[in-house]
């Protein structure tokens, strides 16, 4: 039970002044070491296996890989080549970045402000550095004499990549507080304007990225990993959707050499970064940066209009590693990092099995909270968008007329709709849209026509307390420790709406609530849960000041995992939506997977790695055809990504749901698509057919909006974006159509 105010407040100033004695020793850093002496290795610190040989770099203290077979290195530090001489005539140097293993964001500690320290010139050459060598590998301590910090970094050998690690709880500090550590900003790069190279991010479906040169700092792009961290106030909503869902991301440097790195701990606090042409660094690259510092925005006096970033004293205690795998050959390009993601996964044991593929998802909207009144008092009612009984109706017809392996998923059928309510909306069926009879009968229609019926309960975000979840005690708190309050975004006044106030569920309840969804539907007839925002969204929480677990966001990602498979574990299917890495790897069915990018300006081309990953592990559909801006376009990304059709259905429509802060009601209604439904379904029944089961293992971009898909079965697609017709080698593809070829195996 989380203590009163006050003593919460008394507790913490008592805290500070203990620290030095020990309080609480588990959650603060070390004291940084001022007296220690630089320590060069007596020898070169070597290791090597059959396939690779891993050196420090003492120069600047970064590292070289070299395969031992082809003789390709991989350096942390991209070499300059040739002597390049500068406009004055002086030789060309790296930017002292590109030289730095590590580039440290940090609060200075005398001044307040927000400074950036590379190592190559803050550890390396400004400060001390200690090298030693350790199993498989060696050990560097960078100690960053002006912000009095030290990070240790471990880098091992494995069989097929290098591991690079810190250990959070190791690090040291004294008045300055580490924010956030870039590892190996380098080292996934390519020179700018070179010929065959770009760089992969793994935004939404996934994205390249031009190596072309801009300007003198470049375009820097950034997307937190499982999205940002709901648990910071911000003031306006700028995301665009569809951020970075995968801890994966690569560079190839030219036709035969590429490199692909894996966030192996730690990715729910790292962020996914690139800075692309930019002239001082003559590379672009794309890295891991791990926020290991939580912070809160404070206004201060109120009606303050400005915020200031408050961080925690802190630092999280999980640890984070990145490992890097070298890419030769057929095997260097996004296709080969995908191969190399699901690798990792598979023997991770981690990678989701297939059960069945989905060609069709049907998502039924029960209801949403209208405005009413009486006599001129307002209220709310829910309004009836689709009964049980209508779904049922609607899943008879469709299935009658289209042959398609079908999913079924409920959505706000609960007491408050799809409005944010209790915990899973008290985990039950509002009267007004049935009763467990009427599940029952939709779900032996489902059976019958070999569909999956799934009901869908939000367990993270509430607004009201229960027996069992209270607003207080149980919701999230921020580095500030305040009870974290959320808000719907009004997009046509560009502000949170505060009256629309709701809390998130602290991660350490995740698998109460899905015990309790599993529990209340122990007799319902569905064969799976679905638990909303739990698998695209995420965020911090400081409600345990004896334990750093879900500081900035670490360990959240397990909790999801451990959620989902508790629900597993009860006889029960996972269905997850716009699933993150964690999600997407206990998910039996995944809808709403991402079709594009977030289309920030820095991509140059979206590509379906999302799809490449986890087709033939996991059952597909895509973000829903009908809400799209271009529902054939749509159609054509699911094609190229071999991701089923998913439509979003009501039956009954009235305007006051226009007023709905979700566009889900846009373009729902079953009678205005019900045709759109079973042409597009029986326009692909044969491909569905070709490429059941099986995985992606090649996409080549063939020309301007035309590519091709190729399946392990010996099937390919190729689909045609444009508005005019195309001639290919495997004939001429339709505008805005697709051509398949081959006979599965």
């Amino acid at each position: 039970m989380r203590k009163k105010i006050l003593y919460v407040l008394l507790s913490f100033v008592l805290i500070l002044s203990l620290a030095g004695c020990g309080a609480s020793s588990n959650l603060l850093s070390i004291a940084f070491d001022e007296d220690i002496s630089s320590q060069a290795p007596t020898s070169p610190l070597v290791a090597q296996n059959e396939n690779y040989k891993l050196e420090l770099d003492e120069r600047n203290y970064g590292i070289i890989l070299t395969d031992l077979k082809t003789g390709k290195e991989w350096r942390s530090t991209p070499p300059v080549e040739g002597e390049e001489l500068d406009e004055f005539g002086m030789p060309v140097t790296n930017h002292i970045q590109v030289e730095s293993m590590l580039v440290v964001g940090y609060i200075d500690g005398q001044s307040s402000n927000y400074s950036v320290a590379p190592s190559y010139t803050s550890a390396v050459t400004g400060g001390r550095v200690r090298a030693s060598g350790a199993d498989n590998g060696f050990i560097v301590e960078y100690y960053f004499d002006d912000g009095k910090f030290m990070i240790p970094v471990e880098f091992v050998l494995l069989n097929d990549s290098v591991q690079v690690k810190i250990d959070p709880t190791k690090i040291q500090e004294t008045k300055s507080r580490i924010i956030s550590i870039s590892v190996a900003p380098f080292l996934c790069s390519a020179k700018n304007n070179s010929e065959d190279s770009y760089l992969f991010f793994p935004s939404g479906s996934g994205a390249l990225i031009d190596t072309r040169e801009a300007s003198l700092q470049g375009d820097k792009y950034t997307a937190n990993l499982y999205g940002d961290d709901l648990s910071v106030k911000e003031e306006t909503d700028t995301k665009q959707g569809n951020e970075a869902r995968l801890p994966v991301f690569g560079a190839k440097s030219d036709a035969t050499t590429a490199i692909c790195g894996i966030i192996e701990e730690g990715e729910e606090s790292s962020a996914i970064e690139t800075v692309v042409g930019s002239t001082a660094f003559k590379h672009s690259s794309v890295y891991a940066n791990f926020v290991v510092r939580s912070y809160f925005m404070f206004k201060g006096k109120t009606g303050s209009s400005t915020a200031k970033s408050v961080y925690s004293q802190y630092l999280l205690s999980s640890p984070f590693s990145v490992r890097f795998y070298p890419l030769v050959d057929d095997k260097a390009n996004y296709v080969g990092m995908a191969e190399t993601y699901r690798k990792f996964l598979t023997e991770k044991g981690t990678m989701p099995s297939l059960t069945e593929d989905v060609n069709m998802n049907l998502t039924f909207i029960g209801g949403e909270l209208v405005p009413k009144s009486f006599l001129g008092i307002p209220y709310t009612e829910l309004f009836t968008a689709t009964t049980l009984s209508d779904a049922y109706n609607i899943v008879e017809e469709i299935s009658s007329k289209v042959n398609a392996k079908t999913s079924v998923n409920l959505k706000g059928f609960t007491n408050a709709g799809i409005d944010i309510s209790t915990v899973g909306g008290g985990f039950s069926i509002a009267e007004s849209l049935g009763n467990t009879t009427d599940l029952a009968k939709l779900s032996e229609l489902c059976k019958s026509k070999s569909a999956g019926l799934y009901y869908d309960f939000e367990i993270n975000k509430f607004s009201s307390s229960t027996k069992d979840f209270k607003t207080f005690r149980d919701g999230a708190f921020n580095a500030g420790d305040v009870n974290v309050l959320a808000y719907n975004y009004n997009i046509a006044t560009k502000a949170f709406d505060k009256s629309t106030a709701y809390h998130l569920l602290t991660p350490a309840k995740f698998v109460y609530a899905a015990e309790q969804a599993v529990s209340k539907t122990s007799k319902w007839a569905i064969d799976g849960l679905s638990l909303g925002s739990l698998s695209s969204i995420s965020y911090s929480d400081f409600e345990n000041d004896s334990s750093s677990e879900y500081y900035a966001k670490s360990y959240y990602g397990d909790r999801v995992i451990d959620a989902y498979k508790t629900i597993k574990d009860s006889g029960k299917k996972v269905m997850t939506s716009d699933a993150n890495a964690a999600a997407a790897i206990v998910s039996d069915i995944i809808i709403d997977a991402p079709l594009t990018s977030s289309k920030a300006n820095v991509f140059t081309e979206d590509v379906p790695f999302y799809a490449m990953v986890f087709k033939g592990y996991a059952g597909l559909a895509g973000e829903s055809v009908n809400l799209a801006p271009s529902p054939r376009r749509a159609l054509l990304q699911s094609v190229e990504a071999g991701y089923g059709l998913n439509y979003t259905v009501i039956n009954n429509w009235e305007n006051s749901l226009l007023t709905c802060y979700s566009p889900i009601f846009y373009n729902s209604k079953y009678a205005d698509i019900k045709d759109t439904i079973i042409n597009n379904q029986n326009e692909l029944s044969d491909y569905y057919e070709k490429i059941a089961g099986a995985e992606i293992t090649s996409h080549n971009i063939l020309a301007k909006g035309v590519r091709e898909t190729v399946f392990s079965n010996g099937v390919s697609v190729i689909v045609n974006y444009n508005k005019t017709a195309v001639t290919t080698d495997a004939g001429k593809v339709a505008a805005e159509g697709f051509v398949v070829r081959g006979a599965a195996k």
